[in-house]
């Protein structure tokens, strides 16, 4: 995995699941698989932070699990992952 590809992915059209109720919170269980400290890392109004994707880059995220988050509604905001909350 490199940022390039962690990028096609996050910007490629996979089904939002809506129907999951935690979605927020089992992206974080994902990224935590990969770095153990992964969580709220900051909110603004309305879009809360998680940590950096050059971090789940480097930790060795794979291919499904970056398509994993992008289902649960998680994207791309400047280096890190964000959620509508």
């Amino acid at each position: 995995m490199n940022e390039q590809r962690f990028i096609e992915i996050m910007e490629a059209d996979y089904k939002y699941d809506d129907s999951i109720e935690c979605y927020m919170f089992l992206g974080i269980e994902i990224m935590r698989k990969y770095i153990k400290s992964a969580g709220f890392m900051a909110a603004e109004h309305d879009i809360i932070y998680s940590c950096g994707i050059e971090e789940l880059i480097d930790a060795g995220i794979t291919d499904q699990d970056v398509m994993s988050l992008r289902c649960l509604g998680w994207f791309m905001d400047e280096e890190c992952l964000a959620h509508f909350s």
